[in-house]
């Protein structure tokens, strides 16, 4: 089980009384992982309650590093792409990369991106985006190995 946090929405995660902040927090602290990497760890380094708690993760290997030279590239090649409708290549290409498919995020176009099976297949992509959502939490496997 895997989900990649977009940086739209940090501030939830990250929010001691907020109720999709405090199920995704206890679901990393016990089930679950995230990825981080590439243009996606950078702007995480910008937040430093985000950084130590990304940090933190990745010491308790609930947080999967992908390395930034891949993550760099595949962002470059899908920038190039028309078919992307989201400013954000660099998390459809940690998705890819990682195999997580699942995003918690604000963004529509990039959820819309991330749900289409032209980009994102095998299984596609979901969007969590409140408690009711927490079944996406149970149904999906993991994320790539390392």
């Amino acid at each position: 089980m895997c989900i990649i946090v977009d940086t739209n929405v940090l501030s939830i995660l990250l929010d001691p009384n907020d109720k999709v902040g405090i199920q995704l927090r206890e679901w990393l602290r016990t089930k679950g992982k995230t990825v981080i990497g590439g243009r996606y760890g950078r702007e995480v380094r910008l937040n430093l309650v985000a950084a130590k708690y990304f940090a933190e993760l990745v010491r308790q290997s609930r947080a999967r590093i992908i390395p930034d030279g891949q993550l760099d590239h595949l962002t470059e090649e899908l920038a190039k792409d028309d078919q992307l409708s989201s400013d954000d290549p660099h998390i459809i290409a940690l998705a890819i990369l990682s195999k997580a498919r699942i995003l918690f995020t604000h963004d529509q176009a990039l959820g819309k991106d991330f749900k289409n099976k032209e980009i994102i297949n095998n299984p596609r992509g979901c969007i969590y985006k409140s408690p009711s959502h927490a079944k996406l939490l149970k149904h999906h496997k993991g994320c790539a190995p390392d």
